[in-house]
């Protein structure tokens, strides 16, 4: 049995036989495998919304979608994010991986509070938060500009009579 190809060519009606009974029992193990055409399967997603009516887009970007995003990346299995943001309102849509239990992920956007005994929503907590950093930031803008006016109103006072001042 040095060389089959020669035998098989010498002695051409076995390996034909031979190919004929595989090909049936492929055949035959292909119909009988159990498929299902349709299968059950779900694509764990969730659909995060966010709105601060008048936000603008970078405001947004920044106070809200960065933070919600890190807090999603945290839970594991995520697969994909994509974030929409438009003027006052962030749209998030994760894909996570086939077999993520959903009900996992549902508590993770939910929490229990025992005081109310109900669930609220995690992101209002990341929500109030960035709506508490937007007003310290305006009033903290608001102090400083304040203060530089007020400096400059007693470095060069104004004018009385509207002649140069230092010229008298």
């Amino acid at each position: 049995m040095r060389n089959i190809s020669a035998w098989a060519i010498r002695h051409p009606v076995t390996p034909i036989v031979l190919f004929v009974v595989l090909f049936f029992l492929g055949v035959v193990a292909f119909i009988r495998l159990p498929i299902n055409l349709d299968p059950d399967v779900s694509f764990p997603a969730v659909n995060v919304t966010v709105s601060q009516p008048g936000a603008a887009p970078s405001e947004m970007e920044t106070q809200i979608a960065q933070k919600v995003e890190g807090s999603i990346s945290n839970i594991g299995n995520v697969r994909n994010i994509t974030t929409f943001i438009v003027e006052g309102q962030v749209s998030m849509f994760v894909l996570f991986e086939i077999g993520t239990p959903i009900d996992h992920l549902l508590l993770f956007c939910f929490e229990y509070n025992p005081e109310s005994a109900r669930y609220s929503a995690r992101i209002l907590k990341i929500i109030r938060l960035g709506g508490l950093l937007t007003i310290f930031t305006i009033v903290a803008g608001i102090l400083i500009f304040r203060r530089r006016d007020l400096r400059a109103a007693k470095l060069h006072p104004p004018l009385r009579d509207g002649s140069a001042q230092g010229a008298h």
